[in-house]
């Protein structure tokens, strides 16, 4: 689930981001110049960048991906939830399963050596088809909890872009990257970690939606 919430999260900031070069950059942008030429004295390459004049003074800050998705509240109380129901039904279709099978290679033995009357074969077969639909509905269960669970981290994922979409306005913000969780980030100065201060937010209303929801 882990490996989701990130590639989700990437999802949103990415979209996030290029809306906000889009409209930054829209009227003006120059792309940066680099010259290969390196200085023969250093084996480090000597780059040297002309910024888009748009882009001095602009406001950049990031958040980790995978710290997100693993203090998150909202997400712990997800993945609690669904791995606990997930895990149960999951354990009782086993043992049916397994149960169903032995008792079916039984029936199949006891036909081959002739052991059993019309009745018993009519009985056996009505038992077994019985347990076989009984399977279909425990998968079927499966399926709504995995479906349900998608849902409910859409509307995480919802919540979190309102809250990105809240929050760079309120600071003042023109960029907020992700960074970790295979995004497109190759480095980021700590001191533009904003991931606590998100985190924060998250969690204290995440606990005054859950709070109310449990009143209701």
């Amino acid at each position: 689930m882990k490996n989701n919430v990130s590639a989700i999260l990437n999802v949103v900031l990415l979209i996030a981001v290029g809306i906000l070069f889009y409209f930054h950059f829209t009227s003006k942008q120059e792309l940066a110049a680099v010259k290969s030429d390196l200085k023969k004295t250093d084996s480090t390459p000597q780059l040297t960048f002309k910024i888009p004049q748009n882009l001095a003074g602009a406001k950049v800050l990031y958040v980790n991906i995978d710290t997100i998705g693993a203090k998150y509240e909202a997400y712990a109380d997800l993945s609690v939830e669904t791995n606990s129901s997930a895990s149960y039904l999951q354990k009782q279709y086993d043992k049916k399963a397994a149960d169903l099978q032995s008792r079916y290679n039984t029936y199949q033995q006891n036909v081959a050596k002739q052991l059993l009357s019309d009745n018993q074969r009519e009985t056996e077969e009505a038992a077994i088809n019985a347990g076989t639909e009984e399977l279909k509905k425990m998968q079927d269960q499966m399926t709504t909890l995995e479906n349900a669970a998608m849902e409910k981290n859409a509307k995480i994922t919802n919540d979190i872009t309102t809250f990105f979409n809240i929050y760079y306005k309120a600071k003042n913000i023109d960029f907020i990257l992700g960074y970790g969780g295979g995004a497109g980030v190759l480095y980021a100065n700590d001191s533009l970690n904003i991931t606590n201060d998100v985190l924060k937010s998250l969690n204290e209303n995440y606990r005054l939606v859950k709070s109310a929801s449990k009143k209701k």
